[in-house]
């Protein structure tokens, strides 16, 4: 679970379906399903599976209680009734629930078709059964929203099986996938190479069209749901391709040749949303889905987009995917314990941020605010070791415990990215050791979950197994100071100042307009309102290189007289003037960028600024 912009993103790890032993049936008759959304009604559907020859007294029907990006046991059998089973005769044949996930069927050799009906999880009576990227939306004529591990179980041991699906639609709605469906006039059919590749490739159909655009390699697709159509594809399509251009650069490209945002906006007040928490997104090897709320401001729509596809899309970076004996194999039935998630999760969400940094799609107080809040929201958890509560967190009164991981774990990455920095005199970071890391491993290299340390160390230098050793496998708080100093920022616990101010607000810059907005406003003397776009201050027109030093200048200490801030709101151009105030701030977890520092602070500033790590060209005194 991962809590930024009080959303929550869920991240998918490369996986691989676990070898069965008794799985002799792969390569045989395929899985036929049928989903027929005309015929959905109540947000339920009919779901027909004609199964292949099965030469077995008995078989078992399971429907999967562990999915990639669950944190905690599903129980989605839940949403499935009337379920029943045929012979080849049309007769039924007896159908045994054994939990609430697993069913026999017996005599199963005379098998040929199951029976039943799903109702969508995000109108069921406890939508929270499952998360709302990971579950399901049957809204006749308008969307649906298929993620298969919720509406189609499988049977055991025929999980390596082909399967077929065919899906009959409204001629208004249109769908979208990885899937890569093959349109007709009003079914549409795709095939899936087994059961994990059908999870892994969600469907979602609207009345809208995609969107899309190349960037790099990969063609990026856009579908688009918006429940009262006041989100315009316009805009988010303009955010997404500047975090797909930024990803794609630092990355160096993405190893997918199609990727698919199935992007939902909902109006909360219908959807049973309880929390700000219950927003945010899961990662497939191909593509991502989207919940969030239409009713949010403007800004904060454009905002947590670009911060939640960022995070995503960086599942796909392959330096991160490193596969472990446990990470490489997935269980249905239950979670396997990994003690890394700090590192697929808090790697991720570091890059993540940092990209956005490097490639101007934020500014440095920006990110310097996100690191500060991950500092202040970290605090409110226990210490601990990172990999031992990696170990727990999936079990079950654990699940709070997985929100950490995107703040210590984040935390924990940059530290060590400028310790790298700073013990190879800038010839490594973060980045090239993971890259060096990767490139050094065969092709699928799987290697022991508790390995994953020791190889980095091995990649690095003898000092990093320290750090692990501290802040990783220990509980030995993280001493912000010894770190940030490599780059001339300073932090301190607790800061008491006094101050002229005629706005105390965080200002947001974004890439795709080249506009700061206003937001987070705790003081103002001017009328200013969230989401306001600064224009200018005194005549002067603000850009991404002068904002700070213009509010230093006329908003801060210096001044004392009216200041003209040129605003835009909704569209129409405004001025608002006022007097500062004199205000005594108390602040916690400050980190300030240094004015006068040394040169190689400098260099070493300008070098994880950039990204413009040079090797071999250490720095010399």
């Amino acid at each position: 679970m991962k809590n930024i912009l009080t959303s929550i993103k869920i991240a998918v790890l490369t996986i691989l379906l676990s070898a069965d032993p008794f799985n002799l049936h792969a390569g045989g008759e395929p899985f036929k399903i049928s989903l027929n959304l005309n015929e959905s009604d109540s947000f339920r559907m009919k779901v027909i599976i004609q199964t292949p020859k099965i030469d077995l007294p008995k078989v078992r029907f399971i429907i999967p209680s562990n999915v990639p990006g669950c944190i905690s046991e599903l129980k989605t059998g839940k949403l499935f009734s009337d379920i029943k089973a045929y012979d080849i005769d049309n007769h039924e044949i007896e159908v045994k629930r054994m939990s609430i996930n697993e069913f026999d069927i017996y005599p199963s050799k005379k098998l040929v078709r199951i029976e039943y009906y799903v109702h969508d999880s995000w109108h069921y009576d406890d939508p929270a059964i499952i998360m709302r990227q990971l579950g399901t939306s049957f809204i006749k004529g308008k969307q649906f929203l298929l993620n298969f591990h919720a509406i189609i179980g499988y049977i055991e041991g025929y999980e390596d099986y082909n399967y077929k699906l065919e899906i009959t639609r409204p001629v208004t709605l249109s769908g979208s996938s990885s899937i890569m469906l093959r349109k007709g006039i009003n079914t549409d059919s795709a095939d899936a190479a087994n059961y994990l590749a059908l999870l892994d490739n969600p469907v979602m159909y609207t009345r809208n069209r995609e969107a899309g655009y190349i960037v790099g390699k990969t063609h990026y697709h856009i579908c688009l749901y918006s429940e009262n159509d006041s989100v315009k594809m316009q805009e988010i399509n303009k955010i997404l391709k500047t975090v797909c251009e930024g990803v794609d650069e630092f990355c160096g490209g993405l190893n997918v040749k199609d990727y698919y945002f199935l992007v939902n906006y909902v109006n909360p007040a219908h959807n049973k949303v309880v929390s700000e928490e219950e927003y945010g997104a899961v990662e497939h090897s191909g593509s991502s889905v989207y919940y969030f709320s239409e009713g949010s401001g403007r800004f904060k729509i454009l905002r947590d987009i670009q911060y939640t596809s960022a995070h995503e899309l960086f599942h796909l970076f392959e330096p991160l995917n490193i596969k472990t004996d446990l990470t490489s194999k997935l269980n249905m039935r239950a979670k396997m314990q990994t003690e890394n998630l700090w590192l697929y999760e808090g790697f991720t969400e570091y890059f993540s941020l940092l990209m956005q940094y490097q490639k101007d799609l934020i500014s440095e107080q920006e990110f310097i605010m996100e690191i500060r809040n991950k500092i202040s929201l970290a605090q409110y958890f226990e210490p601990y070791s990172l990999t031992q509560q990696s170990e727990k967190c999936y079990l079950e009164g654990n699940e709070k415990s997985y929100q950490d991981f995107y703040l210590k774990g984040a935390l924990v990455a940059m530290m060590l990215d400028l310790k790298l920095i700073k013990l190879s005199k800038g010839t490594m970071d973060l980045k090239s050791l993971m890259i060096d890391l990767k490139n050094n491993t065969r092709l699928n290299y799987v290697i022991k979950d508790e390995a994953v340390i020791p190889e980095m160390v091995k990649y690095s230098y003898p000092e990093v197994q320290e750090f692990f050793d501290s802040y990783v496998k220990g509980t030995k708080p993280i001493d912000y100071n010894e770190f940030l100093s490599t780059v001339g920022w300073k932090y301190e616990v607790q800061k008491i100042d006094t101050e002229r101010l005629f706005v105390n607000a965080t200002y947001r810059y974004t890439k795709a307009s080249k506009e700061y907005y206003v937001t987070n406003i705790t003081l103002d003397q001017m009328g200013m309102r969230e989401g306001d776009v600064l224009v200018a201050v005194n005549g002067k027109p603000v850009t991404k290189e002068n904002l700070q030093s213009l509010l230093e200048k006329y908003s801060d200490r210096n001044s004392s007289k009216e200041v003209v801030f040129s605003i835009k709101r909704n569209g129409q151009d405004m001025d608002l003037t006022g007097s500062p105030l004199t205000v005594t701030r108390n602040q916690k977890n400050i980190i300030m960028v240094e004015k006068k520092v040394s040169n190689e602070k400098k260099t070493y500033r300008k070098k994880y600024s950039s990204g413009g790590l040079h090797k071999n060209k250490a720095y010399k005194d």
